[in-house]
């Protein structure tokens, strides 16, 4: 049985990142840094998952409300610049 939040933890967002993520630099520096990245943002995934309880009730129902609209601009400007790369590589080519 699948936990039902890998469809929130692993969607679109993350797509985009590593789509806009694998489309930079590729040099061993660069890779090793995307990694431990990856690394961390799994860490602080489980340690937000696991203490959720306890953070839905500290931020209560007004918090709570505040982070989902921050993340939703989060994820405009990361879809902008998605759109934004798209366009400067169809009309110049990619870099």
């Amino acid at each position: 049985m699948v936990p039902l939040a890998i469809p929130y933890t692993v969607g679109p967002g993350t797509i985009g990142t590593l789509l806009v993520m694998s489309a930079g630099n590729t040099s061993p520096e660069v890779r090793i840094t995307e990694i431990l990245g990856i690394v961390f943002a799994v860490g602080a995934l489980g340690f937000l998952l696991f203490f959720s309880d306890t953070l839905e009730n500290l931020l209560k129902r007004k918090g709570l409300n505040i982070l989902s609209k921050l993340t939703g601009l989060y994820l405009a400007a990361l879809a902008s610049q998605i759109i934004f790369q798209g366009i400067r590589n169809i009309l110049w080519g990619s870099e």
